[in-house]
């Protein structure tokens, strides 16, 4: 049997201009009674046949739709899966690095600090060093210090990049 798909709008038209053209048949074209009551008959069962294919022409469009919809939210469960899983180990990578960089930081300040304790250290060790006024400076007043703004020089500063390469390799 041959499928008919029809829009609901085309069948209920198509089926008021059926019902109507039966309705205008005139009874004096028509020899007997019998051969209009046949004409109604096979008329109606055309009819019936029209309804039955509308039905399931529906019934089968609904079916296709729903397994589509179905197919669809099949798919959007496993990308929203997927994204869950992608965000996750995200997530957990992110964590890590922020617990690395933490520590990484938390080495740094600690070196950083026993940096500057050696450098308390040194200079409490020296003490501060009272000035000779026994000795004669070399050719200026007594009053002027014997040292020279710039002329002295800090044997205990280290280089600043001493130990940091360790750090940022």
């Amino acid at each position: 049997m041959p499928t008919v798909v029809f829009s609901s709008t085309d069948f209920t038209e198509a089926t008021e201009r059926l019902r109507a053209s039966i309705d205008l048949i005139q009874l004096e074209q028509l020899q007997t009674r019998e051969r209009v009551e046949e004409l109604k008959s096979e008329l109606s069962q055309k009819i019936t046949k029209l309804e039955l294919a509308f039905a399931q022409s529906t019934s089968r469009q609904d079916m296709v739709y729903r397994a589509l919809l179905n197919d669809v939210q099949r798919e959007v469960q496993i990308y929203k899966a997927a994204l869950t899983q992608e965000m996750t180990e995200f997530h957990l990578e992110t964590l890590e690095g922020l617990n690395t960089l933490r520590a990484q930081i938390s080495e740094v300040i600690a070196y950083i600090n026993r940096w500057r304790d050696d450098q308390k250290g040194e200079e409490s060790s020296r003490g501060p060093q009272p000035e000779d006024r026994s000795r004669p400076s070399s050719g200026g007043s007594s009053s002027e210090p014997s040292r020279k703004r710039g002329s002295g020089s800090y044997s205990g500063r280290r280089s600043r990049s001493l130990g940091y390469s360790r750090w940022f390799s």
